[in-house]
C-alpha cells in the first residue's frame, strides 16, 4: 500500500470510529473499516477488563455465526502468560504469530482451530501508553497471508481505536488529502503515548522460526 493510500486509509477509519459514542457500535465500526480499507479478510477485538484482570468482550466481523459467538465468549486471564493474545496485549508494537496451531499451549492451538489459521497478526490497542485491548487480523477466506509490512499501519489503526474506546477527542477538519493524512497519522501517535515515525515501527514475528526484529522505541 503506498503512501497516499496508507493516509486515505487512516483518514477512513478516523472518520468511520467518530460517529459514535456507543461501544460495541463503535467496535463494530472500527472492525468493518479495518477489513474494508486495510485488506484484511477477518478482524477480531478484545478489550482489557483491568478491574476483573481480563482480556475478554470480543466482537468479531468476517467469520460465521459460530465463529462470532465464540470469540464474544473469550475471557482471558491478563496475567496468562503463555496466551498469544495476552502476549500482544503486553506488546510494544504490532506482532505475526506464525504456526500457531502448532503452539505447545493448547489454548492457543484451540483459537488456531477456531480460526483455522495457521498464523495472524495483530497488534495492542494503545492510547496514551497504556494497552486497553488488541486487534487481531488474518485473511483465511482468501488465503493470502499476513504481511510483515501490514503491521506498523494496522498498529497506527489500533491506536486510533483504542483513543476512541477511551474518549479521546479528534478534531479533522477540511484539509487536503495529505495534511488530513498525516494529522490522523500524528494524532494516532500521540494517543499511544510514542513518539516514533511509521517507517520506525518494528514488527516482531513469533513462531519457530524464531525471526525477530527490535521492538517499538519508548
Amino acid at each position: 500500500m503506498d503512501r497516499v493510500a496508507e493516509l486515505m486509509t487512516l483518514n477512513e477509519l478516523a472518520i468511520a470510529t467518530g460517529s459514535t459514542l456507543d461501544r460495541d457500535e463503535l467496535i463494530d465500526q472500527a472492525l468493518e473499516a479495518v477489513t474494508r480499507h486495510l485488506r484484511f479478510d477477518r478482524a477480531l477485538i478484545l478489550l482489557a477488563d483491568e478491574a476483573r484482570g481480563v482480556l475478554g468482550h470480543g466482537r468479531s466481523i468476517g467469520g460465521s455465526p459460530e465463529m462470532t459467538a465464540q470469540v464474544a465468549e473469550i475471557e482471558l486471564p491478563l496475567d496468562l502468560d503463555a496466551s498469544q493474545l495476552v502476549q500482544l496485549y503486553r506488546a510494544d508494537g504490532p506482532l505475526i504469530f506464525r504456526d500457531v496451531d502448532q503452539d505447545p499451549d493448547e489454548r492457543n492451538r484451540r483459537f488456531a482451530a477456531l480460526l483455522e489459521v495457521t498464523s495472524f497478526l495483530g497488534t495492542p490497542l494503545v492510547t496514551k501508553g497504556r494497552s486497553v485491548g488488541i486487534l487481531a487480523v488474518d485473511n483465511r477466506l482468501s488465503g493470502r497471508d499476513v504481511r510483515p509490512g501490514d503491521g506498523p499501519l494496522l498498529f497506527t489503526a489500533g491506536s486510533l481505536i483504542a483513543g476512541r474506546l477511551s474518549g479521546d477527542k479528534v478534531e479533522l477538519g477540511l484539509a487536503p488529502i495529505g495534511s488530513i493524512g498525516m494529522g490522523v497519522f500524528a494524532v494516532a501517535l500521540a494517543q499511544s503515548g510514542r513518539s516514533f515515525t511509521l517507517a520506525a515501527i518494528n514488527l516482531t514475528i513469533v513462531g519457530k522460526s524464531n525471526v525477530m526484529t527490535p521492538s517499538l522505541p519508548a
